[in-house]
């Protein structure tokens, strides 16, 4: 019986895997793991230059439309946009995006530069409903300021920005003409891509940049409706 136990032992062994089978094992393992994140980071690296790109070419028409006095964008919106973005990019960036927010950082220095051309071609028919909003949103960025939760930071940029899109909204739906459609329509794509790139996924990388594909896309849907309104009131007029 004895005896019997041994061989099985033997034959037991015989079937184990030498330590340098289990090592190369291993290293493939490895090897292949590493190959798939690579492949993941450079796929994100892809969206992240698109996004950035997008955002480019987003901004570039409705500045042109600046100048040649088309387009009359709203202070009070990027201002809200140009503190939001800052400490927004930040945000993401401490939380792990990476590629995801390259091309939000692009957007905030354009924000940024709005702002200040605001001040000269920008639009004046300014309300007390949107003084108020103003007011509104600069507590609420103190507040968020103060916030040491992350994710509850981010609800709040969420909610700030939003606020921040309505003086727009206002006037984009009383003029529709006084607003570059091109911009809104490539930041959707933009913001989109910037998801797809974020290397990170929580809520807290997300949550926000969602936000802001959703009420760009708000816009258009603004912009496109009246403008085809005007029309055809012009057409009936005419």
């Amino acid at each position: 019986m004895g005896h019997l136990k041994s061989h099985r032992i033997i034959v037991f062994k015989s079937f184990e895997k030498p330590s340098y089978a289990k090592a190369l094992e291993g290293f493939l393992i490895y090897s292949s793991l590493l190959a798939c994140y690579n492949l993941v980071m450079d796929f994100k690296l892809i969206f992240g230059l698109l996004a950035t790109i997008l955002s480019i070419f987003a901004f570039l028409p409705y500045i042109r439309d600046i100048f040649k006095n088309k387009t009359k964008p709203h202070l009070y919106s990027w201002l809200v946009w140009s503190i939001i973005q800052s400490v927004g990019v930040l945000a993401m960036i401490k939380g792990g995006a990476e590629f995801g927010s390259w091309g939000l950082a692009i957007g905030c220095l354009f924000c940024i530069l709005i702002f200040f051309l605001s001040f000269k071609y920008g639009t004046k028919n300014i309300t007390k409903i949107d003084t108020i909003l103003l007011l509104a949103t600069l507590i609420t960025i103190v507040i968020w300021l103060r916030e040491e939760d992350p994710l509850w930071s981010v609800i709040l940029i969420t909610i700030i920005d939003l606020l921040g899109f309505i003086p727009t909204y206002r006037k984009t739906y009383l003029a529709p003409d006084t607003e570059t459609l091109d911009i809104y329509v490539l930041d959707v794509f933009s913001y989109g891509a910037a998801i797809v790139a974020i290397a990170s996924y929580s809520l807290a990388t997300t949550l926000y940049v969602g936000s802001l594909v959703l009420t760009n896309l708000v816009m258009v849907i603004i912009v496109l409706r009246r403008r085809s309104q005007s029309l055809i009131q012009k057409k009936y007029e005419g």
